[in-house]
């Protein structure tokens, strides 16, 4: 920064604080350097930005790759700015994404369900240092554990969700109204909140440490890149719990194959960074000890190898790939561990083939056919021979038969072909299979109800993958048979219609008794504030219940209405007080005498046109105008 000149640097250049946000220090610079419109002043930082986007993007704390006129004029190095965001975080698990063709990469989708898109304070630390905490930008943040108090997303005095930035907003007051954020009320947070947040937050920290790291040096010189490190060390956490990913996607929010893709680290498939703490929470270990872990090199050889390299020989005597060494020519397609088979492809001669741990190649069965004119004589006694006869006709397998007499199922076949039974004993065998089948089904069919019946009972959801692992089948296997697959849509569509319509009307009834509380404690009421309290959100509200969300739109602005009502009875009740005060004091009523009098006791807004009518009432009956 030798070639700034000293007019380029912004006169007020206060320093920022060790745990500040950088939305925060802006406005706070802004209002240093006596900037009341926060839009140009960003303008003006980031000339290159996009200007629809200028103050929207601030919003997200992200980590721009190109700080433009920030760093020169605030006098602040890249690495101190960088702080003020999120990119110490994001640089712990993946590459800092950069601009791609001139257009700045969303930060949606890199921050989604990390940072959230309002803000949320707590008036104590406020009051005590006035600055915006990078924490407290956190979706996951909810409470102050130094004070013990709930974080304030909503202003009280007009009733609207805190912004982050907006056009003319002001630091510590509220983007709408003008509202000190210091004079929020304080709401105390429940025990099991505050040691919830006592025993997360200080991961969250370690994550936002830039000088912190979740690799070593060792682990760094595997040259496989970031993501796939992180993800070999979860996986060798995962190892040392003995759980599978399907059986750790059931205790967690991310599915078995979101697991696969954090463990092998792909880039195209990125995960969201909620994922990586849901998946650590899981297994109960927090991130400095994640950091602090060392993982066996030779866990990183192995799993960084390509797996059964000894069995990668194409079958093709004329494939490139069918002399050793075996290399990756050859790739994994599919793996049966429980019948410890492989599926495999060869990439020169596009072949798939099966081998078994062994080695052996897997082929299909084909029985060879015989000869219509070959006559074919079975040398057998002829009691055996009758009750291969019999059996055959009863529709009975050559394989039940070997089992019975001992013979070859060749030997049977032949039998049955020397005895001119040949066809009808196909016949039989596909009646028997269908009768199998039918009765298979009906008794399938009877376990289905019942496992239907118990999930009606129960109020649980109906689905494919419950009904088929309470039978302890396969998640696949109800769809074999469409009438009962259609026999549970049928009845999970009907059972849905009533879970759903009992939800509403339990969720309609903590909606009416949030609204009620709110007017019997006089809380301002807000969307968000009463669907959190109903145990729900607004969005899933807007989307799937729109006829709640109206309600509580409805309830949110009559309530608004009120209060503005009440607002300004008061303000009137305070003007009349104010100029009765200044007639008695033989002081001359003029309109700035006597909102200034009034503005002792309560904020008056001189442009209501109620407020005017009363102050001109005023002046008419005992003052003049100014």
């Amino acid at each position: 920064m030798s070639d700034t000149w000293f007019f380029d640097a912004l006169p007020c250049r206060p320093a920022p604080y060790e745990d500040e946000c950088l939305s925060g220090y802006l406005l706070r610079l802004a209002a240093t350097n006596g900037m009341r419109n926060i839009r140009a002043f960003v303008q003006a930082l980031f000339p290159t930005w996009p200007e629809k986007r200028q103050v929207n993007i601030l919003r997200w704390e992200y980590p721009v790759d190109n700080w433009d006129e920030l760093s020169r004029r605030t006098q602040l190095s890249v690495e101190r700015l960088d702080r003020m965001t999120l990119h110490p975080w994001v640089a712990k698990f993946r590459v800092r994404p950069m601009e791609s063709e001139g257009r700045l990469l969303r930060p949606g989708q890199m921050l989604r369900d990390i940072v959230r898109p309002t803000l949320q304070v707590c008036p104590l630390c406020l009051q005590e240092k006035p600055y915006w905490r990078l924490l407290w930008r956190l979706q996951l943040v909810t409470a102050c554990v130094k004070h013990g108090c709930r974080l304030q997303d909503t202003c009280h005095a007009c009733g609207q969700q805190l912004s982050v930035v907006s056009s003319y907003q002001q630091h510590l007051h509220c983007g709408h109204c003008g509202n000190d954020l210091r004079q929020l009320p304080i709401l105390a947070a429940s025990d099991e909140m505050l040691a919830k947040e006592a025993r997360r937050q200080p991961d969250w920290e370690y994550l936002l440490d830039p000088a912190a790291s979740l690799i070593n040096e060792n682990e760094a010189s595997t040259d496989c890149g970031l993501p796939r490190v992180i993800g070999l060390k979860l996986r060798y956490l995962r190892y040392q719990t003995g759980l599978s990913p399907v059986e750790l996607g059931q205790q967690i929010e991310p599915s078995a194959s979101q697991i696969k893709t954090m463990e092998h680290g792909w880039q195209k498939r990125q995960v969201s960074l909620v994922a990586y703490l849901t998946y650590l929470e899981g297994l109960g270990y927090s991130w400095r000890s994640f950091a602090n872990l060392n993982v066996p090199p030779e866990f990183f050889s192995t799993q960084l190898q390509p797996q059964y390299m000894s069995l990668r020989i194409c079958p093709t005597v004329d494939c490139p790939n069918h002399q050793p060494p075996p290399g990756t020519g050859v790739i994994l397609r599919r793996h049966f561990p429980e019948r410890g088979i492989l599926v495999l492809k060869c990439k020169a001669c596009k072949r798939k083939f099966t081998r078994t741990y062994a080695g052996r190649l897997v082929t299909k069965y084909r029985r060879p056919l015989s000869p219509s004119e070959t006559q074919v004589t079975v040398h057998k006694p002829a009691e055996e021979i009758e009750q291969v006869r019999q059996l055959g006709l009863q529709g009975r397998s050559a394989r039940y038969i070997t089992k019975c007499l001992g013979w070859g199922k060749e030997t049977v076949r032949n039998c049955w072909q020397s005895l001119d039974i040949a066809a009808e004993v196909q016949t039989a065998q596909k009646q028997r299979q269908q009768q199998k089948s039918q009765k298979h089904r009906e008794a399938l069919l009877g376990e289905v109800e019942q496992v239907l019946d118990c999930l009606c009972q129960q109020d649980a959801r109906i689905t494919f993958v419950g009904i088929t692992r309470a039978l302890g089948r396969r998640d696949t296997y109800i769809f074999r048979y469409p009438d009962i697959a259609n026999r549970v849509r049928e009845v999970a569509a009907q059972h849905d219609v009533r879970r759903k319509q009992r939800r509403i009307e339990e969720l309609q009834k903590k909606i009416s008794q949030v609204i009620i509380e709110c007017h019997e404690n006089d809380t301002v009421m807000s969307i968000r504030y009463i669907a959190e309290q109903a145990g729900s959100t607004a969005g899933l509200l807007q989307y799937h219940h729109p006829e709640l969300w109206d309600m509580i739109r409805q309830a949110v602005a009559a309530d608004k209405e009120q209060r503005k009502a009440r607002r300004f009875v008061r303000q009137c009740q305070h003007i009349n007080e104010a100029a009765t005060r200044l007639a008695t004091q033989n002081i001359r009523l003029t309109k700035s005498a006597i909102i200034e009098e009034a503005r002792k006791c309560v904020p008056i807004t001189s442009t209501n046109p109620q407020v005017k009518e009363l102050l001109d009432k005023w002046l008419g009956d005992l003052g003049s105008s100014d």
